[in-house]
C-alpha cells in the first residue's frame, strides 16, 4: 500500500513539472489583466484642430479617436481645438501639437515667410465644402458695398481669405470695406443678430443660420468661386515626423481608416457627427450628403499636384503671394508617409475620389 501511494506522489510531482515546462513562457509570466494593460503604453499624440466647434467636414479625427482607430495605431490622442487655421499652423511651427488641421494657403504662406520646417502630409478634406452668405439687404455680388462684412478666425486667415476670392469677382473693393471679426463659434450668431451682413460658413452652418433667420441666403458657393482650390490639410514640423515615423504613419493611417468608415456608414456618421458638432441629426444628414456628393472627404491621400498648383496660382492672382516666389509642390507637400499608407490598404478607386 505504502509503495502504491509513493508511486502515485511520484506520478503527481513528474506529471506537474512536465505541465510546467510545456506550458509557454507568456503563460508562466503573463501578469494579470490589469498589468497587461499597462504595459501596452500608448503615445501621446496631439492634433490641434482649426476650429472650435468643429463642423461636419472637420469630424474625422473625432471619428477616428471615438472609433479607436487612434488606439489601435498605438495612440492616446488629443484634439486641442483652436480659433482658426493659423493658430493650428503655429502650434506645429513650435512643437505644441504634432499634426495640425489647417488650410493649404496657411502653409503656403508659412513656408513663403520662412518656416521651412512645416510639410503637409495628409489632407482628410482637400474640397472646398464653404459659402458666402448675406441678408436680404444683399441680393448681387455688388452690393455688398458699404455692408460688414464677417470674418471669422483672424485677419489673413482662412474666411478672410475666402471674402477675398469672392469680392475679386465684384467691383467693390474689399479692402474699403468694414470687417466684422469674430469667433468660430460667433460668426453665426453675428449673422442672427445682424452685427454681420455676411459670413463665409461651412455648409452645416449655412442649414443652422437659416433656420434660425429666414432672410440669409447663399449669396456665393466657393467651389464655384475656385473649383480647384485646395482647402485644407494635416501638416506638421518635418523634424518631428523624422523623430518618429510610426506614430506619423499610425496617425494617417487612422485618419484615413475613418474617412473611409465615414463614406460607408453614413447613419452612424450622422449620429456621432451630430454629438461632436451639437448640430440636429437632420441638419447633418442634409450636409453630409452635400459632402459625400461632392467628394470633399478624401479617401486615399487627398493630396493634389493640380488643386495646389491652381491654389498657389489663384493666390498670386489675388496679390496674396508675389509673382516668382511660389514655393514648389515639394516644397510643401511630403506624400510619402500618406502614398506608403494607402499602398498597404490599397487606393479606393472612384471618379472625383482623392
Amino acid at each position: 500500500m505504502f509503495k502504491k501511494n509513493k508511486l502515485i506522489t511520484v506520478i503527481i510531482i513528474i506529471s506537474m513539472l512536465i505541465l510546467t515546462a510545456c506550458s509557454s513562457p507568456a503563460t508562466r509570466n503573463q501578469p494579470a489583466e490589469p498589468q497587461q494593460a499597462a504595459e501596452k503604453e500608448l503615445t501621446k499624440f496631439v492634433i490641434g484642430m482649426a476650429v472650435t466647434p468643429p463642423n461636419l467636414v472637420h469630424v474625422v479625427p473625432y471619428m477616428a479617436k471615438d472609433l479607436g482607430y487612434f488606439e489601435e495605431e498605438g495612440l492616446d490622442v488629443e484634439l486641442l481645438e483652436f480659433e482658426g487655421g493659423l493658430q493650428s499652423i503655429r502650434g506645429s511651427i513650435s512643437g505644441g501639437v504634432d499634426m495640425g488641421w489647417t488650410s493649404v494657403d496657411s502653409v503656403i504662406l508659412a513656408r513663403n515667410a520662412g518656416d521651412q520646417d512645416i510639410m503637409v502630409y495628409y489632407s482628410a478634406a482637400p474640397r472646398l465644402d464653404v459659402s458666402m452668405v448675406a441678408n436680404e439687404s444683399i441680393k448681387t455680388l455688388d452690393e455688398l458695398a458699404g455692408k460688414n462684412i464677417g470674418v471669422s478666425g483672424e485677419v489673413g486667415g482662412f474666411a478672410d481669405l475666402m471674402n477675398t476670392l469672392v469680392f475679386e469677382k465684384t467691383t467693390v473693393p474689399y479692402k474699403d470695406q468694414t470687417t466684422i471679426t469674430t469667433s468660430m463659434a460667433g460668426r453665426v450668431q453675428a449673422l442672427v443678430t445682424g452685427t454681420a451682413d455676411t459670413g463665409v460658413l461651412h455648409i452645416d452652418q449655412v442649414a443652422a443660420v437659416k433656420a434660425q433667420r429666414e432672410d440669409i441666403h447663399i449669396l456665393a458657393n466657393l467651389w464655384d468661386v475656385a473649383p480647384e482650390w485646395w482647402f485644407s490639410a494635416m501638416v506638421a514640423n518635418k523634424n518631428e515626423v523624422e523623430k518618429n515615423k510610426q506614430a506619423y504613419e499610425g496617425a494617417i493611417r487612422a485618419l484615413i481608416k475613418a474617412t473611409r468608415y465615414m463614406y460607408d456608414n453614413p447613419e452612424e456618421t450622422i449620429k456621432m457627427s451630430a454629438g461632436f458638432t451639437g448640430v440636429a441629426e437632420d441638419t447633418i444628414r442634409e450636409s453630409y450628403d452635400l459632402l459625400t456628393d461632392g467628394k470633399v472627404w478624401a479617401v486615399n491621400t487627398g493630396l493634389s499636384t493640380k488643386m495646389y498648383e491652381s491654389t498657389a496660382a489663384k493666390m498670386v492672382d489675388i496679390g496674396k503671394l508675389e509673382e516668382g516666389k511660389t514655393p514648389s509642390y515639394n516644397q510643401v507637400i511630403d506624400s510619402s508617409l500618406a502614398d506608403k499608407i494607402v499602398n498597404e490598404l490599397g487606393a479606393v478607386e472612384g471618379e472625383g475620389l482623392l
